[in-house]
């Protein structure tokens, strides 16, 4: 998945977990960082939004050796709801999507219940 941060970096990230109401990434400092620092200029105690891209794979589909998938994108944004450090290297970032279009929810529905096994 790709993270647009406030500081306006681009970023990958591995996603851990995965809902409609948000998602679990997983990164080392540099990650943590750029993800949780907040945007030039901001007010203290606003709470940190980042620009969220996923990619699923089309039905049937395997996700190539860079990651991509060749299937549907999901973008929209994100509120940084927690980071927890795992060790000294490792970090986990929840995200809650604060906007993300109709149409945008239901292909993230959509992808999900593909990488679901089957009943």
């Amino acid at each position: 998945m790709r993270i647009a941060t406030p500081r306006g970096e681009v970023i990958h990230a591995s996603t851990l977990n995965l809902s409609p109401a948000g998602l679990q990434i997983g990164g080392d400092r540099e990650t943590a960082a750029a993800i949780s620092t907040a945007a030039p200029g901001a007010l203290p105690g606003v709470p940190v939004e980042v620009g969220v891209s996923l990619e699923f794979p089309a039905a049937g589909a395997a996700v190539n050796e860079d990651g991509s998938a060749d299937g549907g994108t999901v973008d929209g944004r994100c509120r940084v709801v927690f980071l927890r450090r795992i060790s000294e290297r490792d970090f986990r970032i929840g995200l809650q999507f604060v906007d993300l279009p109709e149409d945008a929810a239901a292909a993230l529905r959509r992808g999900i219940e593909r990488l679901l096994p089957p009943p």
